[in-house]
């Protein structure tokens, strides 16, 4: 799928190898330049030790940045990262409104740069349907959302919606005055 469109998206219950998946795909590429970005330093650690102690390869071939530290990058700074490919893990956390604007940031810069996405999922039973159901905080920390927007079509500036699954949605960002 990434190879055909540019974008991925991996969305599976904690613990069932979403990771490995974004892991292999570096593997599998390593002349190519990754700019992996979680919400924190600890998660990206612990995923790689677990990657390691399977056996996976070194991946020398990630650069990695949380989202905070991407939000305060200067257009400068993104300019240089020169990703070939970006992972978004846990993305349902990338619309939180100050994150989301490093993010944003990022993909105008990079357009045509292959995205794989990377989230749990969240039972919504009210609705009926498998979706992240919290709006998060400013910085992050309020919860799933179903960023509904995080890949926008050309020119497209309109603020998100809640769609029934986040994968499929035209993702836009969220756009800040």
């Amino acid at each position: 799928m990434l190879s055909e469109t540019g974008k991925a998206c991996v969305i599976h219950p904690t613990g069932t190898g979403k990771s490995f998946i974004g892991f292999q795909l570096c593997a599998d590429h390593p002349e190519a330049k990754v700019l992996w970005l979680s919400p924190s330093e600890y998660i990206f650690r612990t995923q790689l030790e677990n990657w390691s102690s399977a056996g996976g390869l070194s991946l020398p071939n990630i650069t990695f940045h949380t989202y905070a530290k991407l939000m305060m990058l200067s257009p400068e700074e993104i300019e240089a990262l020169q990703p070939s490919i970006i992972i978004l893990d846990e993305f349902h956390r990338a619309g939180a409104m100050e994150w989301q604007k490093g993010v944003t940031r990022l993909l105008t810069a990079y357009p045509p740069t292959p995205i794989q996405k990377i989230s749990s999922f969240q039972k919504n039973s009210a609705a009926g349907n498998e979706l992240p159901s919290k709006r998060p905080s400013p910085h992050g920390e309020g919860g799933p959302l179903a960023v509904d927007e995080v890949f926008p079509p050309a020119g497209d500036t309109t603020p998100y919606t809640l769609t029934p699954n986040p994968c499929e949605a035209p993702l836009r960002p969220v756009i800040f005055d």
